[in-house]
């Protein structure tokens, strides 16, 4: 879940024991897990302190904490990085992982972040205005976008950009191309000084699906 209804008065520690405890496991093996789990999310400095001092990312890690050490065959996860820095959520995406391959559970994970689906999903949808527009493998979905590279410009002048594909997001501009020097020729027709060329990702798959494509 992405957010519970947490006491404040509720520690880490306490807070992965009687979720366990109120999911069948025994008082001795609930404290077994607790223990482990705070030592696998990084939680042991915070683990015996009441939840309302504890910040965001540390309440969210002591959620997905105690969901996954549940050992269930489905876990469901929503938005389970948010709030995280950059170390803990690359931490906890890897432990989710690594617990899905370790205990055999399917983990459904909810995230609008594609480069942690790319990461570490082993199938991904796309889900768009409610609806279901692509299954696959990140390298199956990776393969129906016909373009290599993206050039992303910060400019309001798209007239450089005459009969070539792109997305107009605003404040930025996002051209796809099928390789570098196609990329570096448009960069030098816009005359854009703020700019960046990188390979394409999901995210550039789930806007060329969608119909994102000028």
């Amino acid at each position: 879940p992405q957010d519970y209804g947490i006491a404040g008065d509720i520690t880490p520690y306490e807070f992965i024991e009687y979720s366990l405890m109120m999911r069948g496991f025994s008082y001795f093996t609930a404290r077994r897990e607790a223990k482990k789990w705070i030592d696998l999310l990084g939680l042991r400095s915070v683990a015996k302190r009441s939840a309302w001092v504890l910040s965001g990312g540390e309440r969210r890690k002591m959620i997905v904490a105690a969901t996954l050490a549940s050992n269930a065959d489905v876990i469901f996860l929503d938005e389970p990085t948010t709030g995280l820095d950059v170390e803990s959520k690359y931490s906890v995406l890897r432990i989710i992982k690594e617990t899905s391959r370790q205990t055999g559970s399917t983990i459904l994970l909810t995230t609008h972040m594609l480069e942690e689906a790319q990461l570490i999903a082993d199938q991904v949808i796309f889900i768009n205005n409610g609806e279901v527009v692509a299954v696959g493998t990140p390298n199956e979905l990776l393969s129906r976008i016909p373009y290599k590279y993206k050039v992303i410009l910060e400019t309001r002048d798209n007239k450089c950009l005459s009969g070539v594909k792109y997305i107009d997001l605003g404040d930025k501009i996002i051209v796809w191309t099928q390789n570098m020097s196609e990329a570096k020729q448009i960069v030098e027709e816009c005359k854009s000084s703020n700019y960046s060329i990188r390979e394409t990702t999901l995210e550039d798959v789930y806007l060329y699906i969608i119909g994102g494509e000028k």
